[in-house]
């Protein structure tokens, strides 16, 4: 019965938080949907994102393709639902590895002090002093196209951001009281680094981290819209709006579709970090 209790009172308390945070509610329902789209694009695409039709090139929406083809006649519906997985594969796993060693960088430096959070903090200020799109850029045409250097460029670039934020908050967290108490029990750094401060930082990286996967999936898209990031035939938004620019005239929805994804994608990513921004701040009150 104690259990059952505490299992009504969560799901209260979610349903309090979701109705009083119409972003995060948004949001979460959004992604939901991109989501499940990216698990099961079999479900709703019948049709295979590769398979070339030259009878049926550049042929507008009907009942046979309800989004129409492009050039080499493909599907564009299945192309663009199949491409939700890439897209937000790219984003998550662009956003990640930064979040992970941009934070735990901030987090051991900040505290530590010395040389060490020097050096980092020196080497943070000369990466952010050049524009990102241009360092990734120059990486990927140093290592050459594709998505695994794609990947490399943005881990490169990325973890700065983080850095500086987790960093920026550490400083203020290391000389707080409950940190003083945990020192004078003998705790050690890292029970004190993970343990006490670690929970009361990470908010602020969380939010940018949802925020930071929307940027990479743009970054993917811009990349593959240049030619040097997910290469043909692979069905990726940016690949497919860069692959519909000579037919914007006379075939306009090989772009204006994947576009139309990328879009609400970034509204729901949008949403999501607006309302979690909300949700710590509350919280923190």
């Amino acid at each position: 019965m104690q259990a059952e209790a505490v299992k009504a009172t969560r799901r209260r308390t979610v349903w309090n938080v979701l109705r009083r945070n119409l972003s995060l509610t948004a949001g979460c329902l959004i992604l939901l949907c991109v989501v499940f789209t990216a698990l099961f694009p079999g479900l709703i695409a019948s049709q295979s994102p590769t398979d070339q039709n030259l009878t049926a090139m550049l042929a507008a929406p009907s009942a046979e393709h309800i989004w129409g083809t492009d050039e080499l006649g493909r599907d564009i519906f299945a192309r663009v639902i199949w491409g939700t997985r890439y897209d937000l594969v790219i984003g998550l796993a662009a956003a990640s590895i930064p979040f992970v060693v941009g934070t735990l960088i901030g987090l051991f430096t900040a505290y530590f002090g010395g040389i060490l959070d020097t050096l980092f903090m020196r080497l943070v200020d000369v990466m952010m002093s050049f524009p990102v799109i241009v360092l990734i850029i120059a990486i990927v045409a140093v290592l050459g196209p594709g998505i695994g250097n794609m990947y490399l460029a943005m881990w490169l670039v990325g973890w700065t951001s983080y850095a500086r934020l987790v960093r920026s908050a550490v400083m203020v967290e290391k000389n707080a009281e409950y940190v003083q108490a945990a020192r004078t029990l003998g705790y050690s750094h890292l029970r004190i680094l993970f343990r006490h401060i670690l929970p009361n930082v990470i908010s602020g990286a969380i939010v940018y981290a949802v925020s930071d996967i929307l940027m990479c999936m743009l970054m993917g898209a811009g990349l593959s819209f240049l030619g040097v990031g997910v290469q043909p035939p692979t069905p990726e938004w940016g690949a497919i709006i860069s692959g519909g620019r000579s037919f914007l005239f006379n075939a306009p929805w090989i772009s204006i579709f994947p576009g139309i994804f990328l879009a609400v994608t970034g509204v729901g990513l949008s949403l999501l970090g607006d309302g979690l921004a909300k949700f710590f701040q509350v919280k923190g009150h």
